[in-house]
């Protein structure tokens, strides 16, 4: 709102490194266990249909993807009119997608629709976003960081699913595997990414200091 694009940049670039940090710490941690997390939300009913495991995954993902949707730089900037066109576009592509992908793909087809929607919707307003403070994308996101971040992540998930499998195979109640591997993978992430969180904790906090 002030006009100060250069702090605007550095603190919402830390922003968007602790959001999808720890956002998709939880989330993958969820996908890493998600037939035991069913069975523990719902019912083992609900977990026993490969297509509910397939729309859980599809909608984690989605949760993941809600940190590109963020639109405070474009609300401090007076933009709500780009907002309320972004959301009305895409609530209209939503529904066109959802019936297709229902007609092409059956009960996974909305969750895949939302997926897409979602993805789009968070490029724009990113997009959007950087241009008002004068930027671009790839200078609100650390891209070095980012692909650090998910090799570490395929890593460990590969890691979690073998530990998922060895646990079942010993018998273990699915609560108690649930358990071990969602900390198992949380744990040896957010141990990873520690500094990573506390530098941008500071920067987000030095500047609220200031304010």
């Amino acid at each position: 709102a002030n006009r100060e694009y250069k702090k605007t940049e550095k603190l919402y670039r830390s922003f968007l490194e602790l959001s999808y940090i720890s956002t998709s710490i939880l989330a993958i941690g969820a996908i890493c266990v998600a037939p035991e997390l069913m069975r523990f939300l719902y019912t083992e009913k609900y977990a026993s249909y490969d297509y509910g495991i397939i729309v859980f995954i599809i909608y984690t993902v989605v949760d993941m993807l809600s940190v590109l949707n963020i639109t405070m730089i474009l609300s401090a900037a007076g933009k709500t009119k780009t907002i309320l066109f972004s959301s009305i576009g895409t609530f209209i592509g939503n529904i066109i997608l959802n019936i297709f992908l229902f007609h092409l793909m059956g009960i996974s087809g909305p969750a895949t629709a939302t997926l897409i929607v979602t993805f789009v919707q968070g490029i724009i307003i990113l997009s959007l976003g950087a241009k008002t403070i004068q930027a671009n994308i790839t200078r609100l996101i650390n891209l070095r960081s980012l692909l650090t971040f998910i090799v570490q992540s395929l890593a460990f998930f590969i890691l979690s699913f073998l530990l998922r499998k060895i646990l079942l195979q010993m018998n273990i109640h699915y609560f108690v595997v649930l358990v071990i591997v969602y900390l198992f993978f949380c744990g040896a992430m957010f141990l990873c990414n520690f500094r990573k969180i506390v530098k941008n904790l500071r920067i987000i906090n030095k500047c609220k200091m200031k304010l």
